[in-house]
């Protein structure tokens, strides 16, 4: 069956929304063969807030229960969007960002870490959240296929100009990278 494409283009802004799954988007039981592509769209100071009974996933977009690989986001900018988990996108499938940027969404933090070394007389402190890939995204069990994606890590805006998959599975800063 052809199934036409839903189409975000051409510099739409979804600016300062809220709500419990996708502070901007939710793309949820959509199983059908349509690719839902975001082009040229700017994704800012988005929330995903919880309730009493269920946290709030995907600060601007949250994708689950559809198709993998049908959500392409192009040419798009992540900045400022908050959730509990994925503070720009949540999601449960596969998925493709080319030329997207993602800076300053933030997480809540799951974990704290402590470690006291008495003969060094230092204390490292480290802050686990629900941002599993590269500080703005939460990927369970799939994967993510990014090109030209920009992001914050380590307090560095880091440019990747080489296309790279990255799973529930692998690590998303730094040299572990897989192209």
């Amino acid at each position: 069956m052809n199934v036409s494409p839903v189409i975000f283009s051409k510099f739409i802004l979804l600016i300062n929304n809220s709500a419990n799954k996708g502070g901007a988007v939710s793309i949820y039981n959509c199983d059908n063969d349509a690719i839902k592509l975001f082009d040229n769209c700017t994704f800012e100071d988005n929330t995903a807030e919880g309730t009493n009974t269920e946290i709030g996933y995907g600060g601007a977009i949250f994708y689950s229960k559809a198709k993998d690989n049908n959500l392409k986001i192009m040419n798009s900018n992540f900045t400022y969007n908050k959730a509990e988990r994925g503070s720009a996108i949540y999601s449960t499938f596969s998925y493709s960002l080319t030329n997207v940027e993602l800076l300053k969404n933030r997480a809540n933090t799951s974990s704290l870490d402590l470690a006291f070394s008495r003969s060094a007389n230092t204390l490292d402190i480290t802050l686990k959240g629900w941002d599993n890939r590269l500080n703005a995204l939460y990927v369970a069990s799939k994967s993510v296929t990014c090109t030209d994606v920009s992001y914050w890590s380590d307090n560095n805006k880091t440019i990747g100009k080489e296309e790279i998959t990255i799973s529930s599975q692998s690590s998303a800063t730094g040299p572990a990278l897989e192209k």
